[in-house]
Parts: structure tokens; sequence; C-alpha cells
């Protein structure tokens, strides 16, 4: 019995050491990057805006977006930004300043899709609500 937990001690051991090393890590090139670890494995899980608007992701679910904004109007309590990648644009509701028109960043938002009904169609459109700019 004793020599049963000792064996599966050492397993554990094992484990424990292989899965916090490279040990069956697969390589991408953003790893090659000369980025923070973090940040390249943040890079890894950006959501392309045009899957945001085809509905592919859930609402009020969080999500990692990069691009350049193009344009930064003032609110109330706030300001919102458009934000463009490669599939497309979105708007972007933050609390904090927004960045710079022309800046790419690297955010984490919320989806959002607020309903606009005019004659009965649906006209409306998905948002961000900005929780964190990591970049």
């Amino acid at each position: 019995m004793y020599n049963r937990i000792i064996r599966f001690s050492w397993f554990f051991v094992l484990v424990g050491i292989l899965g916090c090393s490279a040990v069956g890590e697969t390589r991408s090139p953003l790893f090659e990057l000369n980025m923070p670890r973090p940040i390249a494995r943040l890079i890894s899980r950006i959501t392309p805006i045009e899957e945001i608007h085809a509905q592919s992701a859930p609402l009020d679910h969080p999500v990692y977006l990069r691009g350049q904004v193009q344009q930064s109007i003032p609110l109330l309590n706030g300001r919102i930004y458009q934000l463009q990648d490669d599939t497309g644009s979105i708007w972007v509701v933050t609390q904090t300043s927004a960045p710079i028109v022309g800046e790419e960043i690297l955010i984490k938002g919320l989806t959002h899709y607020e309903p606009i009904l005019v004659a009965g169609e649906d006209l409306g459109e998905h948002y961000i609500e900005e929780q964190e700019q990591i970049q």
C-alpha cells in the first residue's frame, strides 16, 4: 500500500512538472514575435469583427478585438469610437478616454445588440462595451 502511494505521488509530481513546461506545446508564429507571452496568447483569441455582426459571437460575452480606430465621438458619460479590422468595423463604447484616431489597439469588451425597429424591420446594430484597453 505504501509503495502504491509513493508511485501515485511521483506520478502527480511528474504530471505537474510536465504540465508547467513547454513539453507538448505547439509553436505558433505569434510566439516568435517580440511581445510578452500573455499578449501573444490574447492575440490568438482575437475575434474578427465580421463574426460579431454575423451573430456567431454570443451577446454579453467577452471578446478580444484588434483594429484601427477610425472615428471618436464624445458622449455624456464617456465616448464612442469606431474600430476597424480587415473584416469590418464596429462601434465601441468606453467610459475611459478613447484612443487616438488612426491608432491600432487591442481591447477586451462585451458584445451587445441594440435593436432599431423601422416599419417592422429590425435595422439594429451590434456594438462593444469596452472592458479594457490592452495595448
